[in-house]
């Protein structure tokens, strides 16, 4: 009797800490961009997870690093350049159609199945939607068939595509393990740095709890891509210096901020304020192409404070800095 009293207090507790880590925000990953299509793989309960943290990060995007809420808007009348996005995943080709008409789209890719997708939206608006193929490091656990070879075939008969979305994540389990899948992703990061590197094409990294990993693959590489895009950037102030500071590559470093990842923590804008002008980017990280733009807004005008810009200079800046580090 006693057991049976002290395994059902024990998941009471367990049940209230997890219902208060939830509505104190501590529950969500450090990588929200990514909605429920994309996890495939999923049971029920976990994409029912997933949606329940894309309400929380709708949420957090209409409010600043301050605690104030804002809702910005949407219609801004500047182009916009979205560095960073799966809109691809949601499937609603006819929004994303309407998205691109005043918003460039860079595309990333997460696993083997959605690249396919990449290259119809790229194909049907070439000059508008950018495609990048990759293996993102949350399915670099899961046999994707001869993907090395796949992937290099993709970036030969598509010259301007990057190699992204890629990375290493500490902190990510996929439902299906009991840990985190860490020596799978530096394994397949490696090997997708490298073929970046080979085929001289840029990368957009994903990092979380890896940046002292990330940094050294980076800086002990006898050469690297001539483009890096670290996206949805949650380094401290010493860490971006230290990228942009590194022997022989510090000038190939770009930076990104999203308003979905970047906009929890009251450093973002600090952070900003030291990225060179000509090293930052705007992204959205999001798969509902609904969210973009204002996401994308609400990012434009954090940037534009933090840098002493209006919001025409942030947009302009940003654009131009995407087609730099994406001809590199």
């Amino acid at each position: 009797l006693l057991c049976c009293m002290y395994v059902g207090a024990a998941r009471w507790w367990l049940f209230a800490g997890l219902f208060l880590r939830i509505n104190s925000f501590c529950f969500i990953p450090p990588h929200a961009g990514l909605a429920v299509r994309s996890l495939r793989s999923c049971s029920l309960r976990q994409a029912q997870h997933v949606k329940g943290l894309e309400r929380c990060k709708r949420i957090l995007m209409a409010t600043d690093s301050e605690g104030v809420a804002e809702t910005p808007d949407a219609a801004m009348p500047y182009p916009l350049w979205d560095a960073h996005c799966h809109v691809h995943l949601s499937g609603q080709t006819e929004a994303i159609s309407k998205l691109q008409e005043d918003v460039n789209l860079s595309l990333m890719g997460t696993r083997t199945a959605d690249w396919k997708d990449i290259i119809s939206l790229s194909s049907s608006y070439p000059d508008r939607i950018l495609p990048s193929f990759g293996l993102h490091p949350w399915w670099a656990h899961e046999n994707q068939g001869n993907w090395e070879d796949e992937l290099a075939a993709l970036l030969a008969s598509h010259p301007h595509a990057c190699v992204g979305e890629i990375g290493l994540d500490k902190q990510w389990v996929p439902p299906e393990c009991v840990e985190v899948q860490y020596e799978a992703q530096m394994e397949v990061f490696k090997k997708q740095l490298d073929l970046a590197t080979r085929l001289k094409r840029p990368v957009s990294l994903h990092c979380v709890a890896a940046y002292g990993d990330m940094s050294d693959a980076l800086r002990l590489a006898s050469d690297l891509p001539p483009a890096i895009y670290m996206h949805s950037f949650g380094g401290k102030a010493g860490m971006l210096n230290s990228f942009v500071k590194m022997k022989n590559y510090g000038d190939r470093f770009y930076f990104g901020f999203s308003a979905a990842i970047n906009l929890r923590s009251p450093k973002t804008s600090d952070v900003i304020k030291l990225v060179p002008d000509k090293r930052l980017l705007i992204e959205s990280d999001l798969e509902d192409p609904s969210e973009v733009r204002p996401c994308l807004a609400r990012m434009l005008h954090v940037i534009a404070e933090s840098k002493g810009w209006t919001l025409e200079q942030a947009a302009a800046q940003t654009s131009s800095n995407a087609r730099a580090f994406l001809r590199s």
